[in-house]
């Protein structure tokens, strides 16, 4: 259960998913994320489970439960906050963890003590989580690959199966920041992306360029916690200013493309009518003829 806990809550952080170990299962539970970086990204059942999760009662007492299992009682005292751990008991204990895969299996249920109320409700709960774990796995995975499908359109020969690099992405990027300077050098009333923006986008091209390897991974042979495992530090979320960027360049490209012939048809058209009486509009017409031949090439 606090596994899962922790990979929907986005705080496993680095560690292994077959190495966990003390800073996990002995450490109490992180409280629930709502930062605003965990707040996007993820697919709605993602979010409907850990919600699931954090709002059931029980969850709170997970980590109290887990350590009262292996404390050894000392005299009389069973209700204190200080424990003492049956270590070569919980070893065992981690090592069956690990080996299952971190998934309960229903007798494992069926064989605890019905006696133990709070262990029982436990491993209920946890089997209402496992029983929504596909779910948020196969939606998670299909919103990855939507996403990493539309940031690859805007490229060239790069398709789902192809590494996109860094340097990949900064060049787009410099295309993109060419052509604002083109519309501004120009005097095109747009709303331009300013080159701090741009430049931050830049310099997190390392890290779009990793999280989008998750993204186009392929998850078939995968099972439910390790997709889960993957998409825990939120990578699509780290791609979105990226791809929002893209999104707003490209309906750029298309408007100003779009003023530009517009305004090439307009000349032309006084063009044929003034041409002998003022040539300034040759001159802007092959001006617009350069500058739509880059909006082509954006």
């Amino acid at each position: 259960m606090k596994v899962y806990k922790l990979i929907l809550n986005g705080s496993i952080g680095n560690a292994k998913l077959n190495r966990l170990g003390d800073e996990t299962f002995l450490t109490a539970d992180a409280p629930k994320n709502t930062s605003p970086e965990f707040l996007t990204g993820h697919s709605k059942a993602w979010y409907e489970l850990h919600r699931f999760i954090y709002n059931d009662p029980k969850t709170s007492d997970s980590y109290t439960a887990s350590v009262r299992y292996f404390n050894l009682i000392q005299g009389v005292t069973i209700n204190t906050e200080n424990y003492v751990l049956n270590y070569p008991l919980y070893q065992a204990a981690l090592k069956e963890i690990r080996k299952s895969g971190y998934v309960l299996d229903e007798k494992d249920l069926y064989g605890t003590e019905k006696n133990v109320k709070d262990k029982r409700e436990l491993f209920e709960l946890t089997q209402k989580v496992l029983a929504k774990i596909h779910r948020a796995a196969e939606e998670e995975t299909m919103l990855a690959h939507k996403t990493a499908a539309e940031i690859l359109g805007y490229f060239e020969n790069i398709d789902m199966e192809d590494e996109l690099e860094a340097s990949d992405i900064r060049d787009l990027i410099n295309s993109i920041q060419a052509f604002y300077q083109s519309c501004f050098a120009a005097g095109i009333n747009i709303d331009i992306i300013d080159d701090a923006k741009l430049k931050k986008l830049k310099d997190s091209a390392s890290e779009t360029a990793k999280a989008m390897i998750i993204l186009q991974k392929d998850h078939t042979d995968e099972d439910d916690i390790s997709i889960l495992y993957d998409f825990s530090s939120n990578p699509i979320d780290a791609v979105l200013p990226f791809l929002e960027m893209l999104r707003k360049a490209d309906n750029d490209v298309d408007t100003v493309y779009e003023q530009m012939q517009n305004e090439k048809e307009t000349l032309t058209r006084k063009g044929s009518r003034n041409e002998n009486e003022d040539p300034r509009f040759e001159q802007q017409r092959a001006d617009l003829e350069a500058l739509l031949t880059e909006l082509k090439e954006v």
